[in-house]
């Protein structure tokens, strides 16, 4: 049986090291164009949205030379490509530009608001693995019995089910009817850990199920697929036991389900505005509702660049795990 680890157990060699660099390199290299060239269309897109920022910050009875003195101040009426400029050389100085309906910077509120939806998408995909993993593996384990039927039909109620749905059942349930824990809020981890875990325990278990089951349905297929390779029957007949072999064969087989997890992660930050609008959480979601319908042009534009990051962010340190589980990834 050593030549079946030997491929995923061996030392990578100095020249896989270097193609890894180079991975990294370039992967931070299109990272970092993706973000400027989102950040234009974001800034173009919001520029020409019908939105009018004066009358947001100034009311709708504001005198022409107060509305002139505001366009004026805040470089208004320069052109769109000189206001980019500006934007990108502020946001590199951590100055995402000055609210027009709040006295404060957009860096401000951006900067109360990440820490609550990157708790809130962190935990998330932190139970979507763990639950999506461990049903994946156990209906794999027993293909086509009543265990295996009953993951895919869980899976695929969860999968249809929409997010805001399920967290009005959740609220009903959990905290309406049994209260066991807040229907919504936000405590920060500051005030204790156990008040910030009743409170965001919920939120992020619905933000998870989805992709606890599409991660659960890629795991059992991929599992299957390994399980029936010769290497594993050997492994069998030799006498190994079976959590030995699984445990080479889930590490086989995770590569599937990474790529996934890695693509379905960056789409929670856009579920968790939803998730956030129904449990009253003060994150990033909620920031850019409240952006739209304030019509503040320098919020909405900051949560839709920090956003961005994030994504990318998640991607990066996605790659990063694919390397790590697949050694010959490497070469």
């Amino acid at each position: 049986m050593a030549s079946v680890y030997d491929a995923s157990l061996s030392r990578p060699s100095r020249s896989a090291w270097s193609g890894v660099a180079s991975l990294i390199l370039g992967r931070l290299s299109a990272s970092l164009l993706v973000l400027i060239g989102v950040a234009f269309i974001v800034f173009w897109g919001i520029d020409q949205a019908p939105a009018d920022p004066v009358t947001a910050a100034l009311g709708p009875f504001a005198t022409p030379e107060q509305r002139a003195t505001f366009v004026q101040q805040h470089g208004l009426d320069d052109p769109m490509p000189l206001r980019f400029v500006r934007f990108i050389a502020g946001a590199l100085q951590g100055d995402l530009g000055q609210s027009t309906t709040r006295p404060v910077n957009a860096s401000t509120l951006v900067g109360k608001a990440v820490p609550v939806t990157v708790q809130l998408t962190t935990l998330a995909i932190l139970i979507a693995t763990v639950l999506g993993v461990s049903a994946g593996v156990l209906a794999a384990k027993r293909a086509n019995k009543g265990t295996d039927r009953s993951v895919r039909l869980s899976a695929a109620v969860l999968v249809a089910a929409p997010d805001f749905w399920v967290g009005i059942i959740a609220i009903q349930l959990f905290a309406v009817n049994l209260g066991w824990m807040p229907s919504g809020g936000y405590q920060p981890l500051a005030n204790g850990f156990l008040p910030w875990l009743e409170h965001i325990i919920m939120p992020a278990t619905v933000l998870a199920l989805p992709l606890s089951a599409t991660l659960a349905n890629q795991v059992r297929s991929s599992m299957i697929q390994e399980l029936d390779r010769d290497y594993v029957r050997s492994a069998m007949g030799q006498g190994l036991s079976s959590t030995r072999v699984l445990t080479s064969v889930f590490k086989n087989a995770a590569t599937g389900p990474l790529t996934l997890l890695g693509v379905r992660a960056s789409y929670m930050l856009s579920g968790a505005i939803i998730i956030e609008q129904i449990f009253n959480l003060p994150g990033l979601g909620t920031l850019l509702v409240e952006g739209v319908r304030q019509g503040d042009l320098a919020v909405t534009r900051a949560v839709a660049l920090v956003g961005t990051m994030g994504i990318l962010i998640i991607s990066f340190v996605l790659d990063l795990a694919y390397l790590a589980i697949n050694p010959r990834a490497r070469k």
